[in-house]
């Protein structure tokens, strides 16, 4: 025969209750923490990935700029040199013909074409 113990006095069953909830939401907010941990770690790597790509890409276009200063200089004598506009768009014209169609960033001068 099973014992009947009878019916739970209320207050019995109202803290079985209470201690579900309090597990529940605990249980919730430690997978709050880790989801929200996880999309930190993800996006800071995100960022390190990406500023370290625009930093090479910064590295590459100073390089162009200097080597054709460098080629100028060694083509010209001071008082002919190029002027600055045609100096950058010389420079802005290696930097794409090194890089080609490989990556998304296009560096282009404003102003008319040829000047």
């Amino acid at each position: 025969m099973a014992v009947s113990r009878g019916t739970p006095e209320p207050g019995e069953s109202r803290f079985f209750l209470v201690v579900a909830h309090m597990l529940f939401l605990g249980l919730c907010a430690l997978a709050g923490l880790g989801v929200g941990d996880g999309i930190k770690r993800y996006l800071v790597a995100a960022f390190v990935a990406r500023t370290g790509g625009e930093t090479a890409t910064a590295l590459e276009l100073v390089d162009a700029f200097v080597a054709t200063y460098a080629a100028e200089r060694e083509r010209l004598a001071a008082s002919t040199a190029a002027v600055p506009a045609s100096f950058r768009a010389h420079a802005l014209a290696r930097f794409a013909q090194r890089h080609g169609s490989e990556q998304n960033l296009r560096v282009a001068m404003v102003g008319m074409p040829g000047r």
